[in-house]
């Protein structure tokens, strides 16, 4: 079964999600000044499994669908 969550903001949702072992995917974008709000910050590239790069949408797309079509071969 595969379940999206898209928006992950606090440690303990992470640690739920992993003790559902599920994968995390986290998506940057350069150029994004954020707040500083604690739900903005609370997790490093180092805590999940994936880091993309929003640079295109179109880009950002293909990313996406390579990551699935890779982690469809795990499931």
């Amino acid at each position: 079964m595969l379940w999206i969550v898209t928006d992950l903001r606090f440690r303990n949702e992470l640690t739920l999600l992993r003790n559902l072992n599920a994968s995390i995917v986290k998506i940057n974008r350069e150029g994004i000044l954020y707040d500083g709000h604690v739900t903005e910050v609370e997790f490093e590239d180092t805590d999940v499994d994936y880091v993309l790069l929003n640079d295109e949408l179109k880009a950002l797309e293909q990313k996406v669908h390579d990551l699935f079509l890779n982690r469809e071969k795990e499931f």
